[in-house]
This record gives structure tokens, C-alpha cells and sequence, in this order.
């Protein structure tokens, strides 16, 4: 069960990861068209009032796409020749992370509470609303958190599998390539589908 969550590369490569990654975006496509979900950014899950059906649907491969092309570039800067398809595959099959997060909003909850907070007026900080309404929120933010922290963990060993990446290459090459496909793809998102 620990290698599902948090290793299933060395199960899943190739075409069966991919299309076990595109299952996963889309059944996460159909929850954020939903609860009114968008992954404007590759490690990025905001809640908004309204999202079109065509948004977190494009938020997703628009993400994949650049995040295979930039670490496939990495790669052979480096001297690795990674497949395309291995690194499709497992970045899509990473997504598994983000298969159920749209529904922590799934009543508005989350995006309510936000709007609350952005009515907040910095002269006078009153929280705009109740004890629990701010437990909720808490909790809800860590279950984010959570799962973005394994969203991570899981494009980290779909790229050390992929790379056959050790040591600093593959810690510092990681990370440049994420914040590298983070700013990327929240320009993208944010500027270019609306």
C-alpha cells in the first residue's frame, strides 16, 4: 500500500502510467468542473465562485505539457535520455494526488470563507466569522497542504525514476525544474485561460 501512495514508478512507467494519469485528471477535471476548482500552477489548487468546464481541464495539460518539455530539457543538459513517454506517464500518474482535492470544496465552503476574509478591513481585524467556520478552514487548508506535499513527493520519484538522476543533480535539478514549471504554467493559467 506505502509503494501505491508514495512509489508506484517502479510498478507504473510508460503508456500504463499515462493512462492512469490521464484517468486521474480527468476524473479531477470532473470534481473541480464541480466545486469550482482550478490548478493554476503545477502544484497550484485555487477555489473560485465560478470555473468553466473548459478551465481546470486545460489547467492540467497545459501543466503536463510544459512540465515534461522543460524536464526532458533538464535531462539532457545533464546527460540523460529519458523517454517522453516514461516522463508523460509518471508526471500524469502523480496527479493521483490531486484526484480528490476539488471536492474540499465541494459545498463552497472554502471559497466562501475566502471571500469572507477578503472583505476583512485591516483597521479593524474581526474575523467575518464563527469558531468553528475558522476550525473548518484550518483543517480544510492542511488537507490541502497534505496533499500537496505528496503531490511533490510524487514528481520527485517519477523524476528520479525517470532520470536516473543521484545525489545533488537530482535534488537541485528538482527543484530548478518545479519552480522553473510553477511560474511558468501560472503565468499561462492565469493570463491565457480565463
Amino acid at each position: 500500500m506505502k509503494q501505491a501512495l508514495f512509489n508506484p514508478f517502479i510498478k507504473y512507467a510508460g503508456t500504463k502510467a499515462l493512462a492512469f494519469g490521464l484517468l486521474f485528471i480527468s476524473i479531477s477535471w470532473l470534481f473541480a468542473t464541480l466545486c469550482n476548482a482550478r490548478f493554476d500552477g503545477i502544484v497550484d489548487l485555487h477555489f473560485y465562485d465560478k470555473v468553466s468546464w473548459l478551465q481546470p481541464m486545460l489547467d492540467q495539460f497545459i501543466g503536463l505539457l510544459i512540465m515534461v518539455l522543460v524536464f526532458y530539457l533538464i535531462a539532457l543538459v545533464l546527460g540523460s535520455k529519458p523517454r517522453l513517454i516514461d516522463l508523460a506517464g509518471t508526471f500524469a500518474y502523480s496527479r493521483l494526488a490531486f484526484l480528490l482535492a476539488p471536492l474540499l470544496n465541494i459545498s463552497g465552503l472554502i471559497s466562501n470563507l475566502t471571500n469572507q476574509l477578503k472583505t476583512l478591513d485591516p483597521s479593524h481585524p474581526v474575523l467575518p466569522f464563527s469558531n468553528v467556520q475558522l476550525i473548518l478552514l484550518m483543517l480544510l487548508s492542511l488537507a490541502t497542504l497534505t496533499l500537496v506535499v505528496w503531490l511533490v513527493a510524487l514528481y520527485f520519484k517519477a523524476w528520479k525514476t525517470c532520470s536516473n538522476l543521484k545525489g545533488n543533480k537530482l535534488v537541485f535539478s528538482f527543484i530548478a525544474g518545479l519552480l522553473i514549471v510553477e511560474v511558468i504554467t501560472v503565468f499561462l493559467t492565469r493570463n491565457f485561460i480565463a
